[in-house]
């Protein structure tokens, strides 16, 4: 075989690969080809399985006689592994590994600079570098050591700064990709006067590296070992005050003006024309300094003693803003009366490339930068809807695919509560998101005009609505044939009830205005669309409940999801930029969709319901003579006839859930009221803020007494013991629940409001969220007392209580809300849940059974008494807070085992049936 081997040796030191390989470092071509034998046996290997794979799948495609259909699903598979295979070959290895102790080196140099870091007054640092012979430092290798340097970390530079740059030095090492160290030489010249230049003092570079003497005045040696370090005296501080602005009208003039001014003393500001500017000051005291920076946001407390601009060097860029309060002021946005704790400055363009900001008086102040672009938080949001766009979609899909009817009243019953469940908890995760949105956009001035023209139109919505739905639904569920008798009946109420409610609202509109804080002009604009609204709300409620006497649900649960869907992405555009139509053109949407949703309920019951149910009975023989006349819209003119004794009797069979309802709703929203006409709309959208939490929480006992009211109302009329243990355990396990949730929010409250509202709510809406967020375990408590005092008939006494409570709660917050604000409405939900619990705690003792409820709520208090310590305690250590409560929950669950609180009869009948769960798997697994 010699000859061979001498043959292939020559081939592979043929000329082309000999040339190829030592282009590539390689002594010869044998030891190119050996380096690249593995790749090459990889391409073979790939090449063959890709063929393969593809032959496989066509095959298993084409050929019908496969003996399984499973690979023929499978098939088309076998390509897509192939190419995942080969892909993990090229890249599981790629990523380099580096011994990490080498990251613990801090050379003594940057020790040195280390040393000099002052946070109240932060500077920046250069290389001085031989063009053609070294790299002293490259830009990015300080920013592990907290040292930043004035050509950046990124690898992509904003053109306003290069071109700054240019002025001060030649760039082109890689343009907009790197800012070039100063040159010692150029082009054979030294370059010692670009240490000189004022535009890199005003960069505040004080410290330079370099490896040569750097003998320009004002530069001194402060450190000579492996390199040398000059400090640079006439550098300027980040943050300054300047006694004069002039005007650019772009940066080009700018970067001009600037070499022929002091910047020391003169800003030069884009965005104003010189005759806008203010006069020159003269203040005698002039200082600024950091006292708080992170990466979005920054502090800088000014001392001045006359008007002046303050300057800070770092880039101008779109989305930062500033805001003005007085020194030692805390927290964000507005206090609790409703009053600003800091007001928004302009940002310009400053000295080509850096911020500015004027300040209008003399004294001791804090101006607060942040970076929050509008264009973020649009962006999740339309992510957001686009997302619950898609879901809606593939739900729509596989309802059309899959869905084949319920078969029996069970399977209805689970159709038709999970629908509804699902879509409404996305609604409500549609509502949140847009208040992330609105909150921030309208500021809580324009969030509590917002929140007090919605509460007009819940108010006007109960009376004008008069609890007609629920008695369609119950009396056309009974007999289908009176639907459109009874829908027609019901909207010409409804209809003749909204007129009525337009002078009542007038009188209303009018009262308030005369109130300490009157509405505005645009509020009432608001208040008057949202009751144009309302006529298309309730004909769209009526056409709903119609829907549910036929038992599908799904239709106006998938209607309200896609309405609110539209409905928010509209809210959206109008709000923001170039609209900027405010909470007006909020109510202004409402009318459109509201119409959209009535004309889409009305053709969609026609087509699905009431013309298939009428068909259906004149194919048996036995439709009325209502149906028999024709068409599908009128089905006869005594369905379009106004039936007064109808009507008589709806509105005394609707009349007292109407009212229970509407008490229930003033309950809750008298704080809003009562802090709109005493103190100011800011007032009211700092509240609102945290009420929507609370809000959101009671979707736990709303959907747990819908599950259980059945069960307690069959104990009930039977009149059986079971009734008052189903009791008895509802309750302990809605204040269980609360209590924890409690703690949570009390101690996550910041950043939950941060996160829905943003830092303009800050810190009165987390304060009003901790107190008020202890209201929930006994609102918890109230609502499945008062579904139990439903399930022994006890209504009317409902309303009383209601009366009592609403009646507390009004006067209360008349007397306190006015002079503490938002805290105190908020504080004030807790003996407003009180005055309701104690009638109610009453009417449990004397027409269900006594509860003993300290020995019911004792154990949980106590346990979440030391929940409350632990994590307390762990906090306070500094354990982050999200970890300290999830130990607290831990230990609040543990001792609640330890009291004994799931001792009870009323939790045997849990027990029980989590054992005869847990048996059941092992039954049937046993021959």
């Amino acid at each position: 075989p010699a000859p061979f081997i001498a043959l292939g040796e020559r081939l592979l030191n043929w000329g082309f690969w000999a040339d190829l390989a030592k282009s590539q470092g390689f002594a010869d071509g044998a030891m190119f080809w050996s380096y690249e034998a593995t790749q090459i046996a990889r391409f073979g290997l790939m090449a063959l399985l890709s063929g393969a794979s593809v032959l496989l799948a066509l095959r298993f495609q084409v050929d019908e006689t496969t003996p399984r259909r499973a690979l023929r699903r499978l098939a088309p598979l076998l390509p897509l592994l192939v190419l995942t295979f080969d892909l993990w070959l090229m890249g599981h290895s790629f990523n380099p590994a580096v011994d990490p102790k080498l990251l613990d080196l801090t050379p003594p140099s940057v020790a040195f600079l280390q040393s000099k870091l002052d946070p109240a007054q932060p500077w920046r640092l250069t290389s001085f570098d031989d063009a053609e012979n070294e790299k002293v430092l490259n830009a990015n290798s300080t920013m592990r050591y907290g040292l930043e340097d004035i050509r950046g970390y990124d690898s992509i530079i904003p053109k306003q700064y290069v071109a700054y740059m240019k002025r001060l030095h030649p760039q082109g090492e890689l343009l907009y990709n790197r800012i070039a160290p100063i040159y010692s030489e150029l082009g054979g010249q030294r370059n010692d006067a670009a240490l000189d230049n004022p535009l890199l003092h005003l960069l505040g570079a004080r410290y330079v590296i370099a490896t040569q003497p750097i003998s320009n005045t004002g530069y001194s040696l402060v450190y000579d070992d492996e390199v040398k370090i000059y400090e640079n005296a006439n550098a300027l501080p980040r943050a300054f005050i300047a006694q004069q602005a002039v005007a650019a009208p772009d940066q080009e003039a700018a970067l001009d003006r600037l070499q022929q001014v002091d910047p020391r003393n003169v800003v030069v500001v884009e965005g104003l024309a010189e005759s806008d500017l203010p006069p020159p000051s003269s203040p005698q005291i002039k200082e600024a300094q950091f006292s708080s920076r992170e990466n979005r946001e920054y502090f800088v407390d000014v001392n001045i003693s006359d008007r002046g601009w303050l300057v800070v060097t770092d880039n101008y860029f779109d989305g930062w803003k500033a805001y003005l309060r007085p020194f030692g002021v805390s927290g964000e946005g507005m206090d609790a009366s409703g009053q600003s704790i800091e007001t928004q400055l302009p940002i310009y363009r400053a000295d080509g490339t850096f911020r500015a900001v004027y300040l209008p008086e003399a004294g001791q102040w804090t101006v607060r930068f942040v970076y929050s672009p509008r264009s973020v938080l649009l962006g999740v949001y339309l992510s957001f809807l686009s997302l619950i766009t898609l879901i809606l979609l593939v739900g729509w899909w596989a309802w059309g695919k899959y869905y084949k009817g319920e078969g029996s009243e069970v399977g209805t019953v689970a159709k038709n509560s999970t629908v509804q469940v699902i879509m409404s908890l996305m609604n409500r995760a549609i509502d949140f998101a847009f208040a992330m949105l609105r909150l921030r956009v309208l500021s809580p001035e324009g969030e509590g005009s917002y929140v007090t023209a919605i509460t007009f139109y819940l108010i006007a919505e109960i009376v004008t609505r008069f609890g007609l739905g629920t008695l369609l639904t119950r009396d056309v569920a009974f007999e289908k044939a009176r639907a459109r008798k009874y829908l027609w009946n019901v909207i010409s109420l409804r209809t003749l009830l909204w007129l009525v409610s337009l002078p009542v609202i007038a009188v209303v509109l009018y009262f308030f205005q005369h109130s300490p804080s009157p509405l505005t002009s645009a509020e009432v604009q608001a208040i008057a669309l949202f009751a144009a609204a309302l006529f298309f709300a309730n004909i769209a409620d009526a056409l709903s409940s119609v829907f549910m006497a036929f038992e599908k649900m799904e239709y106006p649960a998938a209607n309200a999801t896609a309405i609110t869907v539209a409905k928010v992405a509209l809210g959206g555009l109008v709000i923001l930029p170039p609209f900027n139509a405010g909470f007006v053109g909020l109510a202004a949407v409402s009318v459109v969709m509201n119409f959209v949703q009535v004309i889409w309920l009305w053709i969609t019951l026609e087509q699905k319901v009431l013309r298939p149910h009428e068909a259906g009975v004149a194919t048996e023989g036995a439709q009325s003579a209502e149906a028999r006349t024709g068409s599908g819209v009128s089905a006869s003119s005594v369905a379009k006839r106004f039936d007064w004794p109808l009507q008589k009797y709806m509105l005394r069979e609707s009349g007292p859930l109407m009212i229970n309802h509407l008490l229930a709703t003033v309950f809750w929203r008298i704080s809003q009221l009562v802090l709109r006409a005493a103190v100011n709309p800011a007032a009211v959208g700092i509240f609102s803020a945290g009420i929507k939490y609370v809000d959101g929480l009671n979707v736990i006992p709303a959907y747990f007494t819908a599950a259980i009211f059945p069960l307690m109302s069959r104990y009930a009329q039977s009149g059986s013991e079971a009734f008052v243990k189903a009791y008895r355990l509802a309750l302990q396990l809605l204040f269980i629940v609360a209590l924890p949730i409690a703690v949570f929010f009390t101690f996550e409250a910041t950043p939950l409001i941060r996160i829905l509202g943003g830092a303009a709510y800050l810190p009165d809406s987390a304060i009003a969220l901790r107190i008020m967020i202890w209201s929930i375990p006994i609102g918890f408590i109230n609502s499945v007392t008062q579904y139990a005092l439903i399930a022994v008939n006890q209504q009317r006494y409902l309303t009383r209580a209601f009366v009592v409570g609403v009646a507390f709660t009004a006067i209360s917050n008349w007397l306190l809300v006015p002079r503490y604000g938002a805290v105190a409405a908020a504080a004030l939900l807790i003996p407003a849940e009180l005055s309701l619990f104690i009638p109610f705690a009453w009417a449990v003792r004397r027409y269900i059974a006594p509860m003993p409820w300290l020995s019911l709520l004792g154990r949980p208090l106590l346990a979440t008494a030391v929940n409350v310590a632990i994590v307390w305690g762990l906090d306070r250590a500094g354990l982050p807070t999200i970890l300290a409560v999830a130990a607290g929950f831990a230990v609040y669950a543990v001792v609640l085992f330890a009291l004994g609180a799931f001792r009870g009869e009323e939790f045997a009948v849990l027990r029980n049936g989590l054992n005869r769960r847990l048996r059941r798997p092992a039954a049937e697994a046993s021959p």
